[in-house]
């Protein structure tokens, strides 16, 4: 069963995701967080396999949760959910360290297939980003 953790500013998009991943063969939600801070101290106490997190949040928005996690030696895999999709952006995030990043215009089955691709290690593009792959460097310089 994959563990997983969403951290999202918005509560119906919260809840919509928990859906959609609880609808999944082996994916549980094990917790909610409305903002960075939140999500490092579920990440802390819960340990999922997985962290669905969005880039901007208050407090402390997606990819600064990211570093400090990965700062303090979490190797938890963090997919990136967000409505923007920057080519930046992007860059920004795969240079934080994440596992995946999917834009929220995505489909479900792009979601999952993320978190999926996190647990087995591997990076996730989003298909109406795969313009982008060319110029992203490999996760931790691998």
């Amino acid at each position: 069963m994959i563990r997983v953790v969403i951290a999202d500013d918005h509560r119906l998009v919260r809840q919509g995701i928990h859906a959609l991943l609880s609808n999944a063969r082996n994916i549980n939600v094990v917790g909610e967080a409305e903002d960075g801070e939140e999500a490092i101290s579920l990440v802390e106490r819960l340990s999922p396999d997985v962290l669905v997190v969005d880039v901007s949040m208050p407090r402390l928005n997606g990819l600064e949760a990211a570093k400090r996690l990965f700062a303090s030696g979490y190797r938890t895999p963090i997919v990136v959910l967000s409505m923007y999709g920057e080519a930046d952006l992007v860059r920004r995030a795969f240079e934080s360290g994440v596992s995946g990043y999917v834009l929220k215009q995505s489909t479900a089955a792009e979601l999952v297939e993320a978190v999926r691709a996190a647990v087995d290690g591997e990076r996730f593009l989003s298909s109406a980003l795969e313009e982008l792959r060319p110029t992203l460097q490999p996760a931790n310089g691998s």
